[in-house]
């Protein structure tokens, strides 16, 4: 019996020695997927929060953020970038957009990229010259996600127009010669 007593706070300390604090996190009422780490939130929050205060030159409010503690066995394993993200977004004034850059120089920003792309390459083809068979721009066009102002969007026409005279479109005959 005395045995028995020994052990029993030898499996307690094991036990709690395998216990792990996290969390559940509820973003404007939303579940996010995975539980975190107290401190990992906290980090979290307080990145987003720098990054949007950067982002509108001033103040930003925090995101409502609710977290619900837990006590398990299960390590955290939420997606500590994923929770960044959805912080960001979901403060006030902060949208995700999709840059574009010519030659590494930023023109603006468009809620679709693809669709910009799209647009570009029918303006690039109805430009065409009866003796071009194809045409491309002479400068790199790059689209990247970006975290922005809300209401800064440049309009799609804008945006081709600047492109095209940062990186004029260079037409190109049968025998591979500049029209």
């Amino acid at each position: 019996m005395r045995k028995a007593y020994l052990l029993l706070p030898a499996i307690l300390a094991l036990a709690a020695a395998n216990l792990n604090l996290s969390c559940r996190v509820e973003l404007a009422g939303e579940p996010l997927e995975g539980l975190y780490a107290p401190g990992a939130v906290t980090a979290c929050e307080q990145t987003a929060l720098t990054a949007a205060e950067e982002i509108l030159s001033g103040p930003a409010a925090p995101p409502a953020i609710r977290r619900r503690y837990v006590l398990g066995f299960r390590k955290p394993d939420g997606d500590e970038r994923l929770l960044t993200d959805r912080l960001l977004r979901s403060i006030t004034g902060i949208r995700l957009r999709d840059g574009v850059f010519v030659n590494g120089s930023k023109l603006g920003t468009v809620p679709d990229g693809t669709r910009l792309m799209m647009l570009l390459r029918s303006a690039i083809s109805a430009g065409m010259p009866a003796s071009a068979v194809s045409g491309s721009l002479s400068g790199r066009v790059q689209i990247r996600k970006l975290y922005t102002r809300a209401n800064t969007d440049s309009s799609d026409e804008e945006l081709i127009l600047r492109i095209t005279e940062l990186a004029p479109v260079v037409y190109v005959d049968g025998q591979g010669k500049v029209v």
